[in-house]
């Protein structure tokens, strides 16, 4: 039996690749950040078994777990799945890209209230902090040269 496939635009994507980038990824957060499946099941919603199932791409992850892994960690979750995708550009509102942004100020600010940001700070805080750098890359991505008629 042959693996779903995806067409888009003149290409094919099959479903084993994209389970597989999300996957990878899961795995390599895991183990950046020093977490457990159950750590990471947290995040996801579901139960650490589920979730390493998910990083072995034995298993299909449903949209709310997606959800929740992009936003706790952004483009670290969904980078490789949105190159696939050809969506690695794709387009985020103003006010959530202020928002993302804001927040990691906030938590940098109040990190820094002791006049030090340790490395488990910077650990803790760091999906709010690459979400925030996925929202400005947005938002630079806006003053792309464009082309003159």
């Amino acid at each position: 039996m042959s693996a779903p496939k995806f067409h888009r635009a003149g290409r094919t994507l099959s479903a084993s690749s994209l389970l597989a980038a999300l996957g990878d990824a899961l795995g390599r957060i895991r183990a950046e950040d020093g977490l457990t499946w159950d750590d990471v099941g947290r995040v996801l919603g579901k139960h650490g078994d589920t979730a390493a199932h998910y990083a072995d791409a034995s298993a299909e992850m449903g949209v709310l777990a997606y959800h929740l892994g992009r936003r706790e960690w952004g483009s670290r979750f969904t980078g490789e799945a949105d190159k696939l995708l050809g969506d690695a550009s794709g387009e985020q509102c103003p006010r959530r890209a202020q928002t993302l942004i804001l927040h990691a100020a906030l938590t940098l600010s109040a990190a820094l209230e002791d006049d030090d940001l340790t490395d488990a700070e910077i650990a803790a805080s760091r999906g709010t902090l690459e979400n925030a750098r996925d929202a400005i890359d947005h938002v630079l991505a806006r003053l792309t040269p464009r082309s003159v008629a």
